[in-house]
């Protein structure tokens, strides 16, 4: 009788225990990091074609509940490395087909605003408009030159750095996270954006999915 009283005992102290951290999840205002790898959804179409472009992100954030609810607010700070490549093909002059394969490369500052809204103490979801800030692009650029006619082929490469005033874009996120525990999570998360930045355009007119490991500062 004893040894059953004893771990009815154990397990009410154990889940009591784990029901005050979901409760420390939900009601608390904390800090939090996350890492990850962003991919870039390209385009195909006549003549042109591009890949899936793969980056990395790291940024910290901040929960902050509102009220007693299950909704918080959680502004982020993400730096963001995101790459692309396209190939253009075309007939040139004298019978020369060319082709032009350029790699893109941006380092953005991403500034995430979003509502989030807690759904059994595990599964969040969150949405939020974000300002996107391109401080430093790159854009490779090789040229390929195929003559029909003889069979040769000969090309050459040069690298362009962004010198456009339009260094700002303003994105949508959508976002869903599971928490493994109530300080560890895995999130993914989808980036629209509603203007480019140049000479990047083609990286932020596109859709940007996340997928991230985060740890919270819970005590």
């Amino acid at each position: 009788m004893r040894k059953i009283s004893l771990i009815i005992c154990v397990l009410f102290l154990s889940f009591n225990s784990f029901a005050q951290e979901e409760e420390v999840t939900k009601k608390s205002s904390y800090f939090g990091v996350r890492a990850g790898l962003n991919f870039l959804k390209g385009s195909n179409y006549e003549n042109h074609s591009s890949d899936l472009g793969v980056g990395y992100q790291i940024g910290g954030l901040v929960n902050l509940p509102l009220g007693k609810s299950n909704f918080s607010f959680q502004p982020e700070v993400l730096y963001m490395k995101v790459n692309s490549n396209e190939t253009d093909v075309e007939k040139g002059y004298s019978d020369v087909q060319v082709t032009r394969l350029k790699e893109y490369s941006s380092n953005i500052l991403l500034f995430p605003l979003n509502f989030r809204y807690l759904i059994k103490d595990k599964v969040g979801i969150e949405i939020g408009p974000s300002l996107g800030y391109n401080f430093s692009s790159i854009r490779n650029v090789t040229e390929t030159y195929y003559e029909y006619a003889t069979g040769d082929t000969s090309s050459f490469s040069y690298e362009s750095k962004s010198d456009s005033k339009n260094k700002f874009a303003a994105l949508l996120n959508f976002g869903v996270d599971y928490n493994i525990t109530n300080k560890f999570n895995v999130g993914f998360k989808y980036n629209y954006a509603f203007g480019g930045t140049e000479p990047a355009d083609k990286l932020m007119d596109n859709s940007v999915f996340s997928i991230n490991l985060g740890y919270n500062f819970i005590k």
